[in-house]
């Protein structure tokens, strides 16, 4: 489906209102998905749209991910250093932030149009069939798994629902291996996704608290830099220079404004959860698609990708050293 230049730029515009909107009133549930999804999807759609890439459905919502959180970074990194030099004290209050955003969301829209003579959106990559979404059950329910099931463990000790996860999932590996020959290409990206976050979740939230590693200080950045709406050198080393855990959370946190330690957790682990399919798409290229999926359980398996949320600037620094890796190739 093509867009006319007045029905892309009138959707445009309402989308970006709505979500201007949805944060300064601040509406429950619809404030925190739709600025999830916008910070995480939508500059780095409009970027690859600029580049003009020909890549499948999984790599591109990778690259959108990845491309997306770099621009928050980069983009924030700019407006805190522009504003700052002009006078302004809080370059990262929520209404300098809404009006960046939006007037850059407008900027890199534009381009890709002109770029591309018009905006193509299909919907055909989404599309399953009846045995494909019968491979999907079992690992879409992983994720509920996790999250229902650290909720009983905090609150009355029972991991019934953990066990439950932890069989299901080497199961499910064994069942896809033994009927690979059936199984649709489509399948392999998503269900590494959903087996992926449901396993990094299920450490993130065993406690309400931030937990492990060096977590504590860096989670003190990220509330120092979001309480003065700014980010600068404190004195502590490298952390000041770590953009993921100083403005990548606080800008997150003005947009959604949800428990600043919840955000933490959940930010990284969001984050991380791609890794495991950027090593899907460099392996399927050499061994197929199959054999990139046993590699990414391979990865998925390792304790240094489970302890992910305990050690967030340097997972979210592999994250981005995969996805270069994958440019690379």
């Amino acid at each position: 489906m093509k867009l006319k230049a007045k029905s892309y730029f009138l959707w445009l515009a309402l989308a970006l209102i709505t979500i201007n909107l949805v944060v300064l009133l601040d509406i429950p549930v619809l404030r925190q998905i739709s600025g999830f999804i916008f910070l995480t999807f939508v500059p780095g759609f409009f970027f690859l749209r600029l580049l003009k890439l020909k890549v499948d459905l999984a790599e591109r919502i990778v690259l959108c991910a990845g491309l997306s959180v770099a621009i928050v970074m980069l983009l924030g990194l700019a407006i805190n250093g522009l504003l700052l030099a002009l006078g302004y004290s809080q370059p990262l209050s929520t209404i300098s932030l809404l009006i960046s955003f939006s007037l850059a969301t407008v900027t890199l829209a534009t381009i890709a149009y002109l770029r591309n003579k018009g905006v193509n959106f299909s919907f055909s990559g989404f599309k399953l069939t009846s045995s494909e979404k019968v491979y999907l059950i079992m690992p879409s329910l992983f994720p509920l798994l996790s999250t229902v099931g650290m909720r009983l463990m905090n609150l009355n000790s029972n991991n019934i629902l953990l066990m439950f996860l932890l069989f299901f999932i080497p199961a499910y590996v064994i069942f896809i291996s033994f009927t690979r020959r059936r199984v649709s290409e489509k399948v392999y990206p998503v269900a590494i996704f959903l087996i992926g976050v449901s396993l990094v979740l299920m450490y993130a939230l065993r406690s309400n608290h931030i937990i492990d590693g060096d977590t504590h200080r860096e989670y003190f950045m990220f509330l120092t830099t979001f309480e003065n709406r700014y980010w600068s050198q404190l004195g502590f080393g490298v952390l000041d220079a770590c953009l993921s855990i100083t403005l990548l959370p606080a800008i997150y946190q003005t947009f959604l404004n949800i428990n600043p330690e919840f955000l933490f957790k959940l930010l990284v682990s969001s984050i991380v959860a791609i890794m495991p399919l950027v090593v899907y798409l460099m392996s399927k290229r050499y061994i197929g698609s199959f054999y990139g999926f046993l590699a990414s359980v391979f990865l998925i398996s390792q304790i240094t990708f489970l302890q992910a949320p305990s050690f967030t600037r340097v997972s979210v620094a592999i994250t981005f050293f995969a996805l270069a890796i994958l440019v690379l190739l």
